[in-house]
């Protein structure tokens, strides 16, 4: 198999789940590898996701490479293209996924997606928060308004609104604008000032939870995802969840 030459340079290959919430709560899971593994370590990242994971790893320097996944592919095939990279080239595999060489694991051992990650990496879940680090960068960050806001994050693009119901009435709203802020990062100073906080179960409830310290309400829209239960992730702070 050819493989991409970035990937034959690695020493090591870490594989995770791809979506930014995700790569949020493996943020103590990449460090633990680029510790103990062969170096450098190469991480599989999508592509749109490449600014706020260059961002939350740039003190390791040279030993993590961030290796573009490849595009053209729905999530599983993309999946099984880096699982046999992972396996034609000379590193040490390092798979964190419930995708496995069998196929997708869908009972998760019995536990909540971020327990299982911890447990594919041999660690226990307490080093999700003891571990979690990025080098803050003030200057990067967004001027909240001055006035009571609501900070608001929902994807209608994947069936995960939120019901305007819950929202105080006639309140300022900010919506994270991706296009002009890429970086997840910047949005911090906006999220620990806002007086309400409203969120789905995706990046932002986990960049919140492990990243933040906010002072308003804290809103985690429970009812949108569909997908519940075992995909929930472990929290640190007092949420409200609405269902």
């Amino acid at each position: 198999m050819n493989l991409p030459e970035s990937v034959s340079d690695c020493g090591t290959l870490l594989l995770q789940h791809m979506e930014l919430g995700d790569s949020l709560i493996c943020n103590a899971i990449t460090r633990h590898v680029v510790q103990a593994r062969p170096k450098p370590v190469g991480l599989f990242v999508r592509r749109t996701f490449l600014p706020s994971t260059r961002f939350m790893y740039r003190d390791l320097g040279d030993d993590l490479v961030l290796l573009p996944a490849p595009p053209g592919f729905p999530p599983h095939e993309r999946y099984k293209k880096m699982l046999e990279w992972m396996e034609a080239s000379d590193c040490v595999p390092v798979n964190c996924t419930m995708y496995q060489d069998s196929g997708y694991k869908a009972d998760f051992f019995g536990q909540n997606f971020d327990q299982s990650f911890f447990r594919y990496a041999g660690l226990p879940l307490a080093e999700k928060w003891a571990g979690f680090k990025y080098a803050r960068d003030e200057s990067i960050e967004i001027e909240p308004p001055r006035e009571p806001y609501v900070f608001l994050h929902e994807i209608p693009e994947r069936k995960m609104p939120v019901n305007r119901s819950f929202l105080p009435h006639g309140m300022k709203i900010i919506w994270p604008d991706w296009g002009r802020h890429p970086n997840i990062f910047s949005w911090r100073k906006v999220v620990e000032q806002a007086t309400e906080v409203h969120v789905v179960n995706s990046s932002f409830l986990n960049f919140i939870d492990l990243a933040c310290e906010p002072k308003g309400r804290l809103a985690w829209h429970y009812y949108s995802r569909i997908w519940q239960g075992k995909s929930d992730p472990t929290m640190r702070l007092k949420w409200e969840i609405l269902e």
